[in-house]
């Protein structure tokens, strides 16, 4: 298994990744994408831990939000479409 912090790594890549393969020209078409990919994220834990092991999951990361400040920095998408790692990177995630 990988380290925290390999995860959350290989996570941001990944999610870069799908965002761009998607086609996203806008924040909403990012927020619809995302919806759908934490949706069948959540199902992955049903399907391996059980259903009140992925309530838990997303009331945690809920309460983490609302405690912690954010990794990325909001409203910094510039609207345009997003084609590589590298730069959904720059025009979303801070760190």
């Amino acid at each position: 298994m990988i380290t925290a912090k390999e995860a959350e790594k290989r996570t941001r890549e990944i999610v870069a990744e799908y965002i761009s393969e998607c086609g996203c020209e806008n924040p909403n078409h990012i927020r619809q994408v995302l919806i759908k990919l934490i949706s069948m994220a959540s199902h992955a834990i049903v399907a391996t831990n059980g259903l009140d092991q992925a309530i838990y999951v997303l009331h945690a990361t809920s309460d983490h939000l609302r405690k912690m400040p954010p990794l990325y920095e909001p409203g910094n998408y510039r609207g345009r479409p997003c084609e590589s790692y590298r730069r959904i990177t720059s025009l979303i995630w801070v760190g």
